[in-house]
């Protein structure tokens, strides 16, 4: 999976090995709003909904790399 997270919005793509995306969510769960939900819980609910396997390598960016990330 692939994610892009930032101050207020989060983009999350569910790709295969050859680089397909199978599955996309977006929402307003921001960086802003990940501090007080919780980072995993928000990231796993997506992945969840879009089926991803529980194994499954997640590579991350945007402001989730940041101080306040």
């Amino acid at each position: 999976a692939a994610v892009d997270w930032g101050t207020t919005r989060l983009r999350v793509w569910l790709v295969n090995e050859a680089g397909n995306v199978l599955a996309e969510r977006r929402g307003d769960d921001g960086l802003i709003t990940a501090q007080a939900a919780g980072f995993s819980t928000i990231l796993e609910g997506h992945l969840a909904a879009m089926g991803a396997p529980e194994a499954m390598p997640v590579i991350i960016c945007g402001m989730a790399g940041s101080r306040q990330g």
